[in-house]
């Protein structure tokens, strides 16, 4: 398993919630390699955790996955 190093500079978010980021996006960092993927579980785990309509931006070319309901 790869170690993974987070920096989180500034937030707005409780430590709680920061921790819950970490802990997520390291889960989704060693189940997915497509930056698309990464991004799809780290926005359903938050949808389900904290409500709906998190966006989440992943990699160097921007996976992404957006859900809008009209």
């Amino acid at each position: 398993m790869t170690e993974i190093k987070v920096d989180v500079r500034i937030s707005e978010m409780d430590k709680d919630m920061v921790k819950s980021v970490v802990d997520v996006t390291a889960e989704a960092l060693q189940r997915f390699t497509v930056d698309r993927d990464i991004a799809s579980h780290i926005k359903h785990e938050f949808d389900w955790k904290y409500g709906v309509l998190w966006h989440c931006v992943v990699g160097k070319d921007y996976g992404r996955f957006v859900f809008i309901r009209c």
